[in-house]
């Protein structure tokens, strides 16, 4: 297998910190800084992950393959069986699109904000 070059990961670090308004943090993975995140931002904990390989990019691709036939946006939700809450996955162009049109909905795991009480 081809050993992807510290330079290809650290951009897309950067690419993704960028896309968030904040800068790559270098020496997260050693703990050199204060966080452990790939970026600065102060209210995001970013662990950006550059793969060969991915089942989760090819269950993406399956779906968006199905979207693009229906002329839809591909979104893939993922819950682990057994553990509260999912995940969303989503291309990037996409993220506005998908939090407009999210609804608030009973029964959802909310994360508490800092200032409401319990």
């Amino acid at each position: 297998m081809a050993k992807t070059s510290r330079r290809t990961w650290q951009l897309f670090e950067q690419r993704v910190a960028l896309f968030f308004g904040c800068r790559r943090n270098p020496g997260s993975g050693c703990g050199m800084t204060d966080t452990r995140s790939d970026s600065t931002h102060p209210d995001l904990f970013i662990e950006a992950k550059l793969r060969a390989d991915s089942p989760l990019h090819k269950m993406y691709a399956e779906a968006a393959e199905k979207a693009t036939r229906e002329g839809k946006v591909p979104i893939l939700a993922l819950q682990w069986k057994h553990h509260p809450g999912w995940l969303l996955v989503c291309l990037p162009e996409h993220i506005h699109l998908l939090s407009s049109l999210a609804k608030d909905h009973d029964g959802l795991v909310r994360v508490k904000e800092d200032n409401e009480e319990e």
